[in-house]
């Protein structure tokens, strides 16, 4: 998943959690034994400007993306 600012906004979704646990059982299946991952493209401006939502809105949605 890429595209910086969408990428919180799709994890955000059942679709793009099912993406990321897809993404993480290959990683186990191939013989991964640590799986990290972050959004650090996920700021509190970033997101108000490129989605215009308030800013309590964007502080809800990282809280619901990690």
């Amino acid at each position: 998943v890429s595209g910086e600012i969408l990428a919180s906004k799709i994890l955000n979704e059942k679709k793009g959690r099912k993406i990321i646990r897809d993404i993480h059982r290959d990683f186990l299946i191939a013989g991964a034994d640590i799986i990290i991952d972050a959004n650090y493209s996920s700021c509190v401006p970033k997101m108000m400007e490129h989605l215009s939502i308030t800013e309590k809105e964007a502080e809800d949605l990282i809280v619901n993306t990690t």
